[in-house]
């Protein structure tokens, strides 16, 4: 009886490792991969005026129509995805005054831009400057 318990709850304990799909691998980054940096907006269209949605992306800044933060740490998500923690600043030269994460789905011609941080899932696409 002891054998058959011991192998139900093995098979359990198995049965519940394979129903759940692994977590993408996260790797810190020294920097913001180059695809990621540059100037994202609503419509290729925007890309000369800026839009009313433009968000921009370099090695140490994350600003946007609504926001500037300084990039704390960047980290690879799986295989197209990075995730910013960033340091919001009101305006230049004031002390921080919060710290939050963004997370960022590239597609794969790294054209198009997905913020997928749980806000509006805005979808930008990049401009050739």
């Amino acid at each position: 009886m002891r054998t058959l318990i011991a192998v139900v709850i093995t098979l359990s304990a198995i049965a519940a490792l394979a129903a759940e799909p692994p977590a993408p691998l996260k790797v810190r980054l020294d920097s913001v991969p180059i695809e990621f940096m540059g100037r994202w907006v609503a419509s290729r269209v925007q890309c000369g005026s800026g839009g009313d949605r433009w968000l921009n992306i370099d090695r140490l800044h994350l600003t946007s129509y609504k926001e500037w933060a300084f990039i704390v740490s960047a980290w690879r998500v799986g295989t197209n995805q990075l995730e910013l923690d960033l340091s919001l600043r009101n305006a230049v030269g004031e002390s921080p005054t919060a710290r939050y994460v963004r997370r960022f789905t590239l597609s794969a011609d790294k054209h198009t831009l997905t913020d997928v941080s749980g806000g509006d899932g805005m979808i930008r696409v990049k401009c050739d400057d």
